[in-house]
């Protein structure tokens, strides 16, 4: 496999949409079902805020993870130095809460919002390579990550590679349906 990683453009935004909701289970989702205009999408509302140039999870933060030209997955991180009025301002929904207390906790770190290969590809070292890419935007406090007390997998994934938990959060489900019960943040020195 020949992995090439390059900066996301808008044009990405539609491979980007579904790789966020994955990557927060589901959660993208809810909250998009819940700014959705009458008669409105959902997914159109995810497709807005990724194309958007000032939402957390915007095209403009990702990069695109290409094999032989086609996208084979995604990372959504940025040196996480926000102010706590700053991170306030991105909630929109109560599922926000507990993500934002955590995010506070991880300030001047290289944050990893998302980062995420597509099923068939997974198990293969391209989350190992995307992650050793994400270095780069290390902060002068390390690197952080957040993930859901339910995926192991994910979890199991950063702490192989340095990460330890460093706080807990309960969820905020708010008619969200999920396993989970809590968001963990994961921080490396």
């Amino acid at each position: 496999m020949d992995l090439r990683i390059r900066p996301a453009e808008l044009d990405d935004a539609p491979f980007l949409v579904p790789l966020v909701n994955e990557a927060d289970g589901g959660m993208p989702l809810a909250i998009w079902t819940s700014l959705a205009r009458p008669g409105e999408n959902p997914w159109d509302v995810g497709l807005r805020r990724v194309k958007s140039d000032d939402t957390p999870v915007s095209w403009r933060m990702a990069w695109i993870a290409e094999d032989a030209g086609r996208p084979v997955g995604a990372l959504i991180v940025h040196q996480l130095a926000e102010t706590p009025e700053q991170l306030e301002a991105t909630i929109m929904s109560p599922l926000w809460v507990p993500f934002v207390e955590l995010e506070l906790l991880a300030s001047d770190s290289g944050y990893i919002k998302t980062l995420t290969v597509i099923e068939p590809l997974r198990g293969r070292g391209l989350g190992t390579q995307l992650l050793r890419f994400a270095e780069r935007f290390r902060g002068p406090e390390g690197m952080s990550t957040i993930v859901g007390n339910h995926d192991e997998a994910s979890r199991r994934f950063f702490e192989r590679h340095g990460f330890a938990e460093a706080a807990r959060r309960p969820m905020v489900k708010d008619g969200w349906q999920t396993p989970g019960t809590e968001w963990i943040l994961l921080r490396k020195p």
